[in-house]
Parts: structure tokens; sequence; C-alpha cells
């Protein structure tokens, strides 16, 4: 299923690619450590920590029969 040259990069601590993706990919990371993963772990909960939900403004719609079209 994968097309030559592509990039594998496998966001586990288990190396779970089988060996043919080797053949195929351009660039081949058959694990990442675990403290890469708690590293984005936490920077994503840091992420999420401070978005204000006051920054976070909803685009203006307007509704037409069958559709949902942001207004300009």
């Amino acid at each position: 299923l994968l097309r030559d040259g592509a990039v594998c990069v496998n966001f586990s601590s288990e190396k779970n690619f089988p060996y043919e993706v080797r053949d195929k990919a351009s660039l081949f990371v058959p694990s990442i450590g675990k403290v890469t993963i708690v590293v984005l772990l936490r920077n994503l909960l840091r992420l999420i920590q401070n978005k204000r939900m006051d920054d976070v403004k909803p685009a203006e719609a307007t509704e037409r029969p069958g559709t949902l079209e942001a207004s300009s």
C-alpha cells in the first residue's frame, strides 16, 4: 500500500513496520524513543491547556438550502 519513495515514521515505541517497508521508503524510522513520545504528549497537553475559549472565534455562516457557507 506504500508508494515508492514514501517517508515512513513510526510514532510508537514498538517496531511494527514490516521489513518490506525499508525497500519502498525513501526515509525510514522504525520507531522513536519513549522520551520522545512523552515530550510530544507534554507539548500537546500544554497546547490544549493554553488555548482559551475566548480566543476562538467561529466563522460567520449563512445557511442556504442544502449548504452551509461562510460569508465573505
